[in-house]
């Protein structure tokens, strides 16, 4: 079963191996900038778990008053296909319409195939 729930600075592991193995992040991102990432943006960055694997993650952040931004959103390839990514967006949206953010921009890669 796939739940959904906050990404913990204990995660930055495990999600920094994912956005790499999408070619998100360069080979040598370090790990405590994901940490950092996920602390200041608490509330904002999820995961995607099956049997406490991370298979997915989105990373969200807003200016506290109107503008918010979706970006680092990863599955891993082997659940793909199974609307994970759609219910991790819709999360993010979710929260930030909670907090009063009205303008939600989604960054893409040109070179985003999957």
């Amino acid at each position: 079963m796939i739940k959904l729930r906050e990404t913990k600075p204990s995660d930055a592991k495990d999600v920094t191996r994912l956005l790499q193995a999408n070619e998100i992040l360069g080979k040598t991102f370090p790990v405590r900038k994901i940490r950092s990432i996920i602390k200041h943006n608490k509330g904002l960055c999820f995961v995607a778990t099956e049997k406490e694997k991370i298979i997915g993650s989105i990373f969200a952040n807003h200016d506290g008053g109107l503008t918010g931004h979706i970006h680092k959103l990863a599955i891993h390839p082997d659940f793909r296909r199974k609307k994970i990514a759609s219910k991790l967006l819709q999360k993010a949206i979710q929260k930030m319409k909670r907090d009063g953010i009205t303008l939600i921009f989604g960054h893409v890669k040109r070179k985003n195939i999957p």
